[in-house]
C-alpha cells in the first residue's frame, strides 16, 4: 500500500531582498562640502574687497623718503609695498616731538595696490592732544623705481584678516566633516556588528578623509 505525503498548502513567505544604504545620502554628502567651499570663497572675496577699498585710502610715499600728513589720535600702521625694503622708520610730530615706532617682522597681508603686494611692518601711536602734522621718514631701498614704497594707514589689515581666516576655516571644517560623516555613517553603523579593529580602522579612515579634504580646501584658499 502506497503512502501519499500531504504537500503543504499556501505560498511560502517571500523574502524581502536585502537593500543596502540608499545612494541618496551622497547628495547632501557632496553638496555640503561644495556649499562650504563656495561660501568660503565668497567670504574671502568680500574680505579682500573690503581691505582693498580701505587700503586705497592709505597715505603713501617713496622708500627712501618722507611722508608728511595731518594725523589724528589713534594707532597708525606701516606697510611696505611692492619691491620696497624698509630698514628703519622715524616719526616726528608737531614741534619735532618723536613718536615711538614699533617695528615688527613683516606680515603678508591680503591686499595689492597698483599690482604691488603689501607687508605690514610696524605701527606707531598718535596720542590724544598731539594731533597735527607728522613726518614719517623711512630708510631703505626700492627694488624697482616707482614700484612700491611705504604706506601709512589707521587700519590693521593683518588684524582684520585673522578672524576672517579663522571663520573661513571653521566654516570649511563644519561643512566638510559633516559631508564625510553623512557619507560614512551607514558603514560605521554596519561596522558595529564587526570587530573592534574594523571599527577603529573605519574611524581612522573617516578622520583621514576629513583632514585631507580640509587641507586641500586650505591650500586652495591660501589659508595658513
Amino acid at each position: 500500500m502506497s503512502v501519499t505525503q500531504a504537500q503543504p498548502t499556501g505560498t511560502p513567505a517571500a523574502r524581502s531582498p536585502h537593500r543596502g544604504p540608499s545612494r541618496a545620502r551622497f547628495i547632501p554628502a557632496i553638496l555640503l562640502p561644495l556649499a562650504g567651499i563656495a561660501a568660503a570663497l565668497m567670504w574671502g572675496f568680500a574680505a579682500l574687497v573690503a581691505v582693498s577699498a580701505t587700503a586705497d585710502g592709505f597715505i603713501r610715499g617713496n622708500v627712501p623718503g618722507t611722508i608728511s600728513a595731518e594725523l589724528h589720535p589713534g594707532t597708525w600702521y606701516l606697510y611696505a609695498e611692492g619691491g620696497a625694503t624698509v630698514r628703519t622708520v622715524r616719526v616726528t610730530g608737531p614741534g619735532g616731538r618723536a613718536a615711538p615706532v614699533t617695528m615688527t617682522s613683516p606680515v603678508s597681508v591680503g591686499y595689492d595696490h597698483g599690482g604691488n603686494s603689501a607687508r605690514q611692518i610696524g605701527r606707531f601711536d598718535v596720542r590724544p592732544g598731539q594731533m597735527g602734522r607728522y613726518r614719517v621718514t623711512a630708510s631703505g631701498t626700492t627694488q624697482y623705481y616707482g614700484n612700491g614704497g611705504l604706506a601709512v594707514g589707521e587700519f590693521s589689515v593683518a588684524g582684520f584678516m585673522r578672524p576672517q581666516r579663522l571663520g573661513i576655516a571653521a566654516l570649511l571644517l563644519v561643512n566638510i566633516t559633516s559631508g564625510v560623516a553623512i557619507a560614512v555613517a551607514p558603514a560605521i553603523r554596519r561596522s558595529r556588528r564587526r570587530s573592534t579593529r574594523t571599527r577603529v580602522a573605519a574611524g581612522i579612515a573617516t578622520g583621514a578623509a576629513a583632514a585631507l579634504l580640509l587641507l586641500a580646501a586650505f591650500w586652495f584658499l591660501g589659508i595658513g
